[in-house]
């Protein structure tokens, strides 16, 4: 009786082994698929925009890591008026409209894994900018006339980014920015959702751009 007993306490601590084998071999497992997803994130590229403004050009570098491929390259050329308000509950709330003020081609996408990736010209001349940059100190003139108690607000010219690639491993990725600061998906997808559409910097009525944005629903809490 005594010898079945220790043989039965035998077979369990043996299943408790195996048990706390498996379950060692499953966290280990977990902890491997981490250290490589890090390591996947850490070889990533670092695009940086450079902007040819005498040649009306966008220059695409990665000072990063290199890429498989790249996929697919985005830009939108912006004015964004953007007032902030703060309240007494000390919530901020962002007004924000996107003017698009000039037209890209499809860009030229090298085969170069690092360095120049692409480049992207747009359609505009200069005398567009220099009505460009007409339209701009208007719309800064007069949103600050127009703002009261703490509120203010800015008139900025951006180009917003989005760029499909793959990475060393192969992995589909893509990425977002407003010019060379990286957006998160749904950052750059509120600057879309805010943008105006067919509108040309010649067609511009600075009265009513800035009226509409005081007037906005706020798209978003800071």
């Amino acid at each position: 009786m005594c010898a079945w007993g220790l043989s039965e306490w035998g077979n369990i601590a043996n299943i408790v082994i195996a048990v706390a084998s498996v379950a060692t071999a499953i966290v280990t497992a977990i902890v491997l698929f981490k250290q490589l997803k890090i390591q996947q994130l850490e070889h990533q590229p670092n695009f940086q925009m450079e902007r040819k403004e005498e040649q009306d050009l966008l220059i695409i570098n990665n000072v990063g890591c290199k890429v498989s491929r790249i996929e697919s390259v985005s830009v939108d050329r912006m004015i964004i008026v953007e007032i902030y308000r703060s309240y007494k509950s000390h919530s901020l709330t962002i007004n924000r409209l996107l003017i698009p003020i000039c037209f890209y081609l499809a860009p030229q996408i090298t085969n170069n894994f690092e360095g120049v990736v692409a480049c992207v010209s747009s359609e505009c001349v200069n005398d567009l900018y220099k009505r460009k940059n007409e339209k701009i100190l208007e719309l800064q003139q007069l949103l600050r006339s127009k703002l009261v108690g703490n509120d203010w607000g800015y008139v900025f010219e951006r180009d917003l980014v989005h760029i499909n690639y793959r990475d060393i491993y192969g992995k589909a990725r893509s990425v977002f920015y407003c010019d060379n600061r990286m957006l998160s998906s749904k950052e750059y997808y509120q600057y879309q959702n805010k943008r105006e559409e067919e509108i040309g910097i010649l067609e511009i009525n600075v009265e009513k751009i800035v009226e509409k944005v005081l007037n906005y629903d706020r798209v978003g809490n800071i």
